[in-house]
């Protein structure tokens, strides 16, 4: 007779195993330190939902596919046993699908284990009754969307682990649950798992681990700066300066846009005002899927007196069904713009840092707009282990991007004031013997 969990807990994996096995919860968030066994208890919940009630087909989502296969499939444990074979029994298991990274267990539920990387193809057509999301914080908040209402008419459950990083999708949900009473949520550090001593983490940071990365990965602390991203620490000093604050918008100051037009995705437009030498960021909006006619009407609702309008080099395609392009389109709207030169990604991230020392921004009207910029991030190498200088494209990305219209003429603007400047000549020739 096999029993489950067929690996014994600890004492700080108990309760969360219970909650999400016989508890009342359909939903659960497990933020705890690395290394402190989340997997384990995650694939243990698995097995057991799996295994209760009706037949059916659990989702184990990690970030990659890569991911899921190195940690979880072919993964050893300490003993020198594959952790897949120690969770899930043999006398268990019907069958094992290596293709597909899939078990079917002897009452005919199925696990399966992907990559949210892929959600929209691998995931299509599974009827779940549980999903589950490993390093959540990692993941593409996208694959939760997609399999929700699924899960959701199943009457089901999803289940969501991982460890922070800055201030993201992990972290809003974390703030959410925290208020709902259908939701289990644990956030526990090294000292409450027992995984470490005090001793043990002073010796990480003693042998040159930065004190705010040990603070993410050992106490689960949402206030780092995300490695990887081009911002974040920028995003974190404006915070710890009081630059991210309320703002008051003066209706009288001139309003300058900067713009990210999207086709297929979001349009983003930053409005900002110039103070002596600090540029304020006063409000944000971001749509998707709106007609140019859409953003007029929001700039006309705003009730700013325009001073420029700014717009990305892709303002000057032409439209299908008229041959116009954009820029004359929102011209005969009423929104005289200019076109942002074109420069390289880099340049403009460069410019962006240039600007951050001299920027505030309104926290009342542009919450998004400062949660994605500090998340704003690189792409990473799995293969090589390090960050590339190529920003990934997500939901970060647009007002990003109009930030980088912004910096761009931002530059544009202080050198042609330093341009300008000339210096005072003195009217005749100095003679030091006819003073």
């Amino acid at each position: 007779m096999v029993t489950v969990p067929t690996i014994e807990l600890r004492e700080h994996q108990k309760d969360v195993f219970w909650a999400m096995t016989t508890g009342p919860y359909k939903r659960g968030l497990y933020i705890a330190n690395r290394r402190s066994g989340k997997d384990i208890v995650a694939l243990e919940i698995a097995l057991a939902n799996a295994l209760m009630g009706k037949p059916g087909t659990i989702l184990y989502f990690n970030p990659t596919y890569r991911q899921i296969k190195n940690t979880v499939w072919t993964a050893i444990a300490d003993n020198g046993i594959p952790i897949r074979d120690m969770v899930f029994h043999k006398d268990l298991v019907k069958g094992i699908n290596h293709s597909d990274m899939s078990i079917t267990l002897i009452n005919g539920s199925v696990i399966k284990f992907l990559g949210s990387d892929s959600y929209d193809t691998s995931a299509v057509g599974a009827n779940a009754k549980m999903v589950i999301f490993s390093e959540w914080s990692l993941c593409d908040p996208r694959a939760w969307d997609y399999v929700r209402p699924i899960v959701a008419m199943n009457g089901g459950k999803a289940f969501f682990i991982g460890t922070p990083r800055s201030r993201n999708h992990m972290y809003d949900m974390y703030l959410m649950a925290l208020n709902n009473k259908d939701w289990y949520v644990r956030k526990r550090g090294y000292l409450e798992t027992k995984t470490m001593t005090q001793e043990q983490y002073d010796k990480e940071i003693e042998n040159g681990m930065p004190e705010t990365i040990a603070q993410q990965e050992f106490n689960c602390s949402f206030d780092v700066a995300n490695e990887g991203t081009y911002y974040g620490k920028e995003v974190q000093h404006m915070r710890n300066q009081g630059r991210i604050c309320s703002l008051p918008i003066d209706y009288n100051v001139p309003v300058c846009t900067a713009w990210d037009l999207g086709i297929s995705d979001a349009t983003a437009i930053i409005f900002y005002q110039h103070e002596g030498d600090w540029v304020n960021i006063i409000d944000y909006y971001e749509s998707n899927g709106s007609g140019l006619g859409e953003y007029t009407k929001v700039l006309k609702d705003k009730g700013y007196i325009y001073e420029h309008h700014y717009f990305p080099h892709d303002v000057n395609n032409r439209e299908l069904g008229t041959g116009e392009t954009r820029l004359i389109m929102l011209s005969k709207m009423g929104i005289q713009g200019e076109v942002v030169p074109m420069k390289s990604i880099n340049y403009g991230i460069e410019c962006v840092h240039r600007l951050m020392p001299r920027l505030r921004i309104n926290l009342d009207t542009c919450a998004k707009l400062i949660k994605n910029i500090e998340l704003y991030h690189k792409r990473f190498d799995e293969k090589n282990n390090v960050y590339l200088d190529t920003p990934v494209h997500d939901e970060s990305s647009h007002c990003a991007d109009s930030l980088r219209m912004l910096a761009i003429m931002e530059r544009d603007r202080i050198n042609s004031i330093i341009a300008r400047q000339t210096f005072i000549l003195p009217t005749k020739s100095y003679d030091p013997f006819n003073p």
